[in-house]
């Protein structure tokens, strides 16, 4: 009991904290709205007089959300991946994979599962994330099923450059 009389439960451990941020979970995410209707002048209504029409989406591209969330798994972190990896979302993959580099998790895990598509500048960063870890003699394991980042790995003839498992279960199983 505490001065006023409350009982207080204990609290479950916390798990490590992971990077520099000290928190158990740290989320990264970027939202890109690219839609056709775009952003509107300060002070206009949409469709009336005197608003500019919304630009036009070079790339044609819907609204799509990228996500990056880190966890630590016992001795690993996990970097989660959710969305697409392009050449505007790298930076956040590229933070989060920073993160993890600062910690002291003797392995590092990407899972790639939910990735929906992946572009060179997503290969470049696991590259980049295979070295540091090497470097610092940690191991970098790709959670990455059949599907669009496999078919990147392939075509770009890297993924004999990593340890690829086809779920979590099955890298759990072999470290």
């Amino acid at each position: 009991m505490d001065d006023a009389g409350h009982t207080r439960r204990p609290l479950p451990p916390p798990e490590r904290p992971i990077g520099r941020l000290g928190a158990n979970v740290i989320r990264l995410t970027t939202r890109r709205q690219v839609a056709a209707g775009g952003r509107r002048a300060f002070g206009s209504r949409p469709g009336g007089r005197g608003a500019p029409p919304a630009p036009p989406d070079p790339l044609g591209e819907e609204c799509r959300d990228f996500d990056v969330t880190i966890t630590r798994v016992g001795f690993r972190g996990v970097i989660d991946v959710r969305g697409e990896i392009d050449i505007r979302t790298v930076d956040a993959l590229d933070e989060a994979i920073d993160l993890a580099l600062g910690g002291v998790d003797r392995e590092v895990w990407i899972d790639l599962s939910a990735v929906t598509f992946m572009g060179t500048a997503g290969v470049h960063a696991l590259l980049r994330a295979q070295e540091a870890l090497a470097h610092s003699h940690r191991r970098l394991a790709l959670v990455c099923p059949p599907g669009p980042a496999w078919r990147v790995l392939t075509l770009t003839q890297v993924e004999h450059r990593f340890t690829v498992f086809g779920s979590r279960f099955a890298a759990h199983h072999a470290s």
